[in-house]
């Protein structure tokens, strides 16, 4: 005898070819004249999908995983069943314990330091363009319990970078570069963890951050145990403590409690002063990186589990996932680090679209929604 899962596949539900990996669309019958369209999200079910499995959650399919586009049954609870239905359908060839592909959430950009000169530090320090313009700046030394520094920082609105002065750094050198991803569920990155141990081992540690006389959670890091931080080329992967928000400047009035980059750097301009009303910089959308074969080689096999497509072109790899774009160039004798980034800005200059600092750093706007700044 079949059971009500096979019976549920046979009769009501055929799928079609996926528009891509990550999303199906769906024509459940009752019968030739009653039929339901349905669209289908995998990554917001998969992770509910998870957490329940892990016992972390209960309660409804999030709305997020499906849209009913379009239904001749009417009946509530006839709808709720055929839902039902899909869910188990697709869900049940799925073994997230070794499909390597799909994902139950995103692994976006985060954001990215670079180590540049004294002279080009200096000038973009003192550009009225970047700090009154640009986009929300600051420079600030941020004191956490493993170590401190001081970098000099440009927000976006889900993405931001900051520049380290070589002459101020003692482990950091003309070039070395750091590359943080991002999660925005909780729990998701013990899930990376899981899902790269035996591949790239990685160790998920809490990082806190100093405010006033005390430590407040602020993330937790997850990197590869066989790359430090002072590496020349580092990585890591940040999901924002769901305590951070609540202790960070809550005297600032805002709606902000969860750990999305947005709201966490909504919070970081609301402490401001004399921010730009109206910034040019919206987000980082690609970046080429000179860096030995080690670095190259662990970046995208961090890249490929993390659900980045990749693919070379010559000696380039090229890694694209959530609307970033990865450019690994071998580094040479003259390159090192981050050489140039991709932005999404809102406009152009009135007057002025290119701007220099230092001997070869050249910010330029192209007219098109977009900016390259070059080191």
């Amino acid at each position: 005898m079949s059971t009500p899962r096979q019976e549920f596949k046979k009769l009501y539900a055929n799928l079609s070819a996926p528009k891509h990996k990550y999303f199906y669309s769906l024509v459940v019958r009752k019968s030739k004249r009653l039929q339901c369209r349905v669209n289908v999200t995998l990554q917001p079910l998969l992770f509910f999908y998870q957490q329940l499995k892990e016992k972390k959650l209960s309660g409804a399919i999030p709305e997020s995983a499906y849209s009913i586009q379009s239904c001749d049954i009417h009946d509530s609870f006839m709808k709720k069943f055929l839902l039902i239905g899909i869910i188990m359908a697709l869900l049940e060839p799925i073994n997230l314990a070794q499909d390597k592909e799909v994902l139950p959430f995103q692994v976006p950009l985060n954001h990215f330091f670079l180590t540049i000169d004294h002279a080009t530090f200096k000038e973009i320090q003192n550009s009225t363009f970047l700090r009154k313009e640009f986009a929300p700046s600051e420079e600030r030394t941020t004191v956490r319990k493993d170590m401190t520094y001081t970098g000099l920082y440009f927000y976006g609105i889900n993405t931001y970078f900051e520049f380290f002065d070589a002459s101020q750094e003692k482990s950091r050198k003309m070039g070395d570069s750091g590359i943080a991803f991002g999660v925005e569920q909780a729990g998701a990155s013990q899930i990376l963890q899981s899902r790269a141990e035996g591949e790239l081992p990685m160790q998920r540690l809490p990082v806190t951050r100093q405010l006033g006389d005390s430590q407040v959670p602020w993330f937790f890091m997850l990197r590869p145990e066989n790359r430090g931080l002072d590496a020349g080329i580092s990585t890591w992967t940040m999901e924002y403590d769901t305590k951070f928000l609540a202790e960070w400047h809550n005297e600032i009035a805002d709606n902000n409690r969860g750990i999305t980059r947005k709201e966490i750097l909504q919070r970081y301009v609301a402490v401001l002063k004399n921010t730009p009303t109206k910034p040019f910089l919206q987000e980082v959308l690609a970046m080429t990186l000179a860096a030995d074969k080690a670095s190259i080689e662990l970046l995208t096999q961090q890249g490929k589990l993390f659900g980045y497509s990749m693919h070379t072109e010559g000696n380039v790899t090229i890694l694209q996932g959530y609307g970033f774009t990865l450019r690994l160039v071998p580094e040479t004798a003259a390159q090192h680090g981050i050489q140039e980034i991709t932005l999404q800005v809102n406009r152009q200059p009135d007057t002025q679209t290119e701007f220099r600092f230092g001997a070869k750093s050249i910010l330029k706007f192209h007219g098109n929604g977009t900016a390259t700044w070059s080191f």
